[in-house]
């Protein structure tokens, strides 16, 4: 019975090899956020909101493979914003202390 498991297990290991994914781009600096870089290594500009979508999901998935996971509530979680002051400042200028729930 132990053969016939081990043999299981090898091919199961076989079948089931992981996929390598080469994971987001390697930023030689990490500062620079006014650029990303495409699968070849090739430097494209942020222009739009969907360019800063896509760099923004690679520096998540840095940040993540140094942190572990971010947690993600299975609902999100209502800021509840309260407002606490209100100061006019003049010329048009208001400064609001508010509160929230995080």
């Amino acid at each position: 019975m132990a053969r016939v498991w081990g043999i299981a297990v090898s091919v199961v290991m076989c079948v089931c090899a992981p996929v390598t994914y080469a994971g987001p781009p390697a930023y030689a600096e990490h500062q620079d956020l006014s650029y990303s870089l495409d699968e070849q290594g090739q430097r494209h500009a942020i222009q739009s909101p969907a360019d800063w979508e896509q760099r923004r999901a690679q520096v998540v998935a840095h940040m993540e493979s140094v942190m572990g996971p971010l947690p993600r509530p299975e609902t999100p979680v209502p800021l509840e914003i309260e407002q606490q002051e209100e100061v006019d400042l003049g010329d048009g200028l208001v400064r609001r202390h508010i509160t929230y729930h995080t």
